[in-house]
């Protein structure tokens, strides 16, 4: 067997390995304290007991959990970057500002 043949196979045999990890769990959640609540995302990564815990709080700016600013800015690094701990046995939790709505984006 020839190298290019062996680099071969090694990269399609580390292709399927990624491939066939499990996705997280991921779970809509709603957080209350008095009037004020606050939606968001938690995301588990499928295969650990009890992972460590990343919470994203957002910087000044009207985003949302993914980090996109409604529909002009729809971007997506925050939920990238979760998906990427995710992979990583890290858990994540990440929400809309009080101040993001699509509702008030529309008006």
């Amino acid at each position: 067997m020839n190298l290019k043949a062996i680099t071969l196979i090694l990269f399609s045999l580390c292709t399927l390995a990624l491939s066939a990890q499990e996705e997280p769990i991921q779970e809509e959640i709603q957080l209350f304290n008095g009037e004020v609540s606050l939606p968001g995302t938690l995301s588990i990564p499928a295969k650990s007991k009890k992972p460590p815990l990343l919470i994203f709080i957002h910087g000044s700016g009207n985003i949302d959990r993914n980090g996109g600013q409604g529909p002009a800015m729809p971007l997506t690094y925050l939920k990238e970057l979760a998906d990427a701990l995710n992979k990583r046995g890290i858990a994540t939790y990440r929400y809309d500002k009080r101040t993001f709505s699509i509702e008030n984006l529309k008006k």
